[in-house]
């Protein structure tokens, strides 16, 4: 008996595709489902019956060719599974080593940061502090102090007041003293006195006793007082006291004249000059007046008291002027060096702006890269789990026989065969399992595998050999191997907020008058409302969870599609169908069912994107076309150029400023917008891998049936943000303020204090 056997690996379900052969062969598969080799041996050779001998054989040379296909299949997926798990080790290596790296340099921008806001709050607070200091310095200059405040000169005043004698002498008396007191003092050409007597009772009573033509006078060493009448019809009162006076100027005669005082007149006498001419003037304008020279003795002798008193006092005014203009020059002299430090410190104020400024943006930058490397590490982890759950081998054993019983045989063989094959398999699980287990950093991210079997497939095919007695039978067992380990984690309320990004409400440049004719016209657009967006287009292993749900909607590439084919023509020989590929084959509508089917799933409104807010995240924060800043194309997206003709795993390229993957390129995306205004044509936006990149612009957008499927079109959603979220992201953004802002000042320098 001629023993030959060959294993296959798969990674996914799907994924298995065996050469095609007569229908009546695919009859014989056996369907298993269990983890009992007795069970797959007592289902397989069960089937085994004269008419499956006799009658569903195919010639040797195919089964020869089914065999040699699954040998080579074998090596090929073997070297497969080994290359991807090299590859993986050698990325997850690379995005632990960069993250670890660039969680550093955050750490390192953020202190930094820290340390140069703390700078600018000590030089915003001396900034401030000089500020005021300037200001009272200013002050100071701007009051102009007097240093003479607490010393006067002092001087005679003299007030000369007529009146008609039919004036009652009360009335008289009252006028008088106001004149006196208002006049002679509030209007001496700003003089102001501080000490004056002004008439008393005595006084008064002194005025009512006089007849008419007489004098009375009050002689003090400070005062003289004069009351008397010129006539029958004029009084006349002369009223003169020492008076301390501020500041040291000249005193002019104050004439007034009003309907019931006919004059009035005051005067500051300073010398004997002044004296002679206010006694003159008297003497002239009263001729009939006796003057005692003993008054004009006093007041003379008063007045040379005075300029001894005023000499001492313009010393020492003098001095204190020159005291004051010292000062004045030193505040000036200060208040430049202020001034000087206050450009000073405001020059280093913008600097230190600008570094935040430029640190911050680093920042940004590093934020943003340390959340890619983040979800590149969260990616791998899938992939490795995809590969945990769902490492499946196929084995392929051939015998000839010339014996007569063939029925017996063929079972006898077939347990026998069965039973090596599954030694064989799990010899080859196993070394799998340790070629799984060999990199170090996968141990680090994921726990070690240990595999268990379940028997998921057998196939007994037989065949004769031609111008012979010889037959024989190709058997098939397919044995799936999953990490018992691994235990299915269903997502909180809160985790599912992983696959999206936060985009803010915003305006943005809508459109292109560089493109199409259908993108024109370029117009700026308000986005109303914040939204999530998904990081990621959505998966095969997302998309075949809802479908295997609602057992319907299955892609048009999937085993159990039960729809009609997409008359296209549309060839899916060469897509990716692994776990983390995007879901291709589909059409709008089962995309839109796929959301309504999340929404529930999760109690989200989750939909998908418009052609606006499909833009809108194309663009990102900057409103670039191609939505990204730094780097090349081939950083960011897959297109002609690179794809090498098929799509690949999502989020393996750069995220986009808005924090995205795979928007532009990899597949086209649905999105909720009708085109032309025609229900049955949608918007699809962002390019595929068989692109060109001027056609990668955010802008740029395709007509598309509503009903039709294809291998490079797909979608990712959108989740709307109620107010429970909306809450919940205006609490972090108040916790986030409360960190050190900048205030820049308006700090401007008085030209003139310089």
């Amino acid at each position: 008996m001629d023993l030959r056997y060959k294993n296959i690996s798969r990674f996914s379900l799907s994924a298995l595709i065996f050469i095609a052969t007569p229908d009546a062969l695919w009859s014989k598969d056996f369907k298993l489902e269990t983890k009992d080799i007795n069970a797959v041996i007592s289902t397989t050779t069960s089937a085994i019956s004269p008419e499956l001998i006799d009658h569903d054989s195919i010639p040797y040379n195919d089964a020869k060719k089914q065999y040699d296909d699954i040998n080579l299949r074998f090596e090929e997926d073997k070297a497969y599974f080994k290359n991807k798990i090299i590859k993986l080790s050698i990325r997850a290596n690379y995005v632990d080593r960069n993250k670890r790296e660039i969680n550093k340099e955050f750490t390192a921008v953020k202190t930094l940061i820290d340390r140069k806001k703390q700078k600018l709050a000590q030089i915003d607070g001396e900034i401030l502090n000089e500020q005021d200091y300037i200001k009272e310095l200013a002050s100071l200059k701007e009051k102009n102090i007097k240093f003479s405040s607490n010393i006067s000169i002092q001087g005679y005043l003299l007030a000369v007041v007529e009146d008609k004698r039919s004036v009652s002498r009360d009335l008289f008396i009252e006028t008088a003293t106001e004149a006196i007191t208002s006049e002679a003092i509030t209007q001496l050409n700003g003089i102001f006195v501080e000490s004056m007597s002004k008439f008393d009772g005595k006084l008064s009573q002194m005025i009512r006793e006089t007849s008419s033509g007489t004098a009375v006078a009050d002689n003090s060493d400070t005062t003289l007082k004069l009351f008397f009448s010129t006539d029958r019809s004029t009084s006349v009162l002369i009223y003169a006291t020492k008076v301390d006076l501020y500041p040291f100027e000249r005193g002019e005669i104050i004439n007034k004249k009003e309907a019931i005082v006919r004059w009035q007149s005051a005067t500051l006498l300073k010398n004997p000059d002044d004296i002679k001419k206010i006694i003159l003037e008297i003497k002239k304008n009263y001729p009939k007046l006796y003057l005692d020279p003993s008054v004009e003795k006093k007041m003379s002798i008063a007045v040379g008291e005075i300029d001894v008193h005023n000499l001492k006092s313009r010393t020492v005014l003098n001095d204190m002027e020159q005291d004051s203009r010292e000062y004045q020059t030193k505040i000036k002299a200060k208040i430049k060096i202020r001034n000087d430090n206050l450009v000073l410190l405001s020059s280093q104020r913008k600097i230190l702006v600008f570094e935040i400024e430029e640190l911050e943006t680093d920042l940004k930058k590093l934020t943003r890269e340390q959340k890619e490397f983040e979800d590149q590490y969260k990616l791998i982890i899938r992939e490795l789990d995809d590969i945990k759950k769902n490492l499946r081998f196929t084995k392929a054993e051939m015998y000839e026989r010339r014996h007569a019983n063939a029925v017996a045989e063929t079972k006898t063989i077939v347990k026998e065969l069965l039973l090596d094959m599954d030694k064989s398999l799990f010899k080859a699980s196993k070394r799998m399992e340790s070629l799984f287990n060999g990199s170090k950093i996968i141990k680090d991210m994921v726990d070690e595998v240990a595999y268990e079997k379940n028997y998921v497939q057998s196939r007994v095919i037989p065949y004769f050999v031609g111008n012979t007695d010889s037959t024989g039978a190709l058997v098939t067992l397919e044995v799936q191997f999953s990490d018992k380990k691994i235990k299915r984690v269903v997502k909180s309320k809160e985790s599912i907020f992983d696959d999206y990004v936060k985009i803010e409400s915003g305006t943005f440049k809508f459109g292109s008058n560089n493109g199409e004719r259908d993108e024109a016209p370029e117009k700026e657009v308000k986005v109303e409302n914040d939204f999530y967006i998904g990081k990621y287009e959505i998966t095969v292993g997302e998309y075949l969870a809802f479908a295997d749900s609602v057992k319907s909607r299955y892609p048009e590439w999937h085993k159990d599609f039960d729809g009609k084919k997409d008359s296209n023509g549309t060839n899916y020989s060469n897509i990716c169908i692994e776990d983390g590929c995007p879901i291709v084959g589909i059409t709008w509508s089962d995309a839109k069912a796929y959301s309504d089917w999340l929404s529930n799933k999760l109690n989200k409104n989750i939909r998908l994107p418009t052609e606006l807010e499909w833009e809108y995240v194309a663009k990102g924060e900057l409103n670039r076309e191609y939505g990204f800043l730094y780097g090349t194309m081939e950083d960011y997206s897959w297109f002609n150029k690179n794809s090498g003709g098929f799509a690949h795993r999502v989020g393996l390229r750069k995220q986009n400023l808005s924090g995205v993957y795979d928007i532009i390129g990899n597949v086209w995306e649905y999105c909720d917008s009708n085109y032309g205004g025609s229900d049955n044509f949608k918007v699809i936006k962002g390019g595929d891998f068989k692109t060109e990149p001027k056609f990668l612009r955010a802008s740029n957008k395709t007509k598309y049936q509503v009903d039709k499927r294809a291998n490079s079109v797909g979608f990712r959603v959108l989740m709307e943000i109620d107010q429970n979220d909306q809450n919940k992201d205006q609490k972090e953004s108040k916790d986030k303020s409360s960190d050190v802002t900048i205030n820049p000042l308006n700090v401007s320098v008085d030209g003139d204090n310089k």
